[in-house]
């Protein structure tokens, strides 16, 4: 066979012109535009990504307000001073309480090796405050035991109940 043979009729008609019709998937890009698009999506996949890892860490940081904010609630009770001992930096005066707090907290509570590990110093000023409240360290250590325990197993129920022995005496530090 020869080429000619493949080459058509030079004699036949030029067959009509086609209209196209316009294209309407909104998915399909124009040539020029690729690489435009390209990028814009690997960002969005990206951005989604990390607001996912955003949240994840918004997450975690509030759990740990939470947390301390329970081990605070189910040491004092529901008390009026409970905003103050959650805010206020006082005096330490119980340098024994403070320790086995921080380090029963840090065994018990949290995972000091997570990314999240400055949050929990921010919030270990509530333990200071308790100890010099005069709250019993045994108490303190307990609930930090109990609420750590409930949230591991995820219960729902409150982890402890105002218990009146907690006090070792009353101390108007916030006055």
């Amino acid at each position: 066979m020869k080429v000619k043979s493949f080459q058509g009729n030079a004699n036949a008609r030029p067959a009509p012109p086609m209209t196209l019709q316009p294209v309407v998937e909104p998915g399909l890009i124009p040539s020029p535009d690729v690489p435009m698009a390209i990028l814009n999506r690997t960002y969005t996949a990206t951005a989604k990504e990390y607001l996912y890892q955003l949240y994840s860490h918004l997450k975690a940081v509030e759990q740990l307000r939470q947390k301390m904010v329970k081990v605070v609630q189910c040491v004092t009770g529901v008390n009026h001073e409970n905003p103050k001992i959650l805010s206020v930096k006082m005096d330490l005066t119980q340098h024994q309480c403070y320790k086995d707090a921080v380090s029963h907290y840090k065994t018990h509570c949290s995972d000091w090796f997570s990314t999240e590990y400055g949050y929990h110093l921010r919030h270990l000023y509530a333990l200071f405050n308790l100890c010099g409240s005069g709250y019993r360290t045994d108490c303190i250590l307990m609930t930090i035991e109990k609420v750590c325990l409930v949230e591991e197993r995820n219960l729902q129920s409150g982890c402890c109940v105002y218990r009146q022995g907690c006090l070792r005496r009353r101390v108007s530090s916030f006055h």
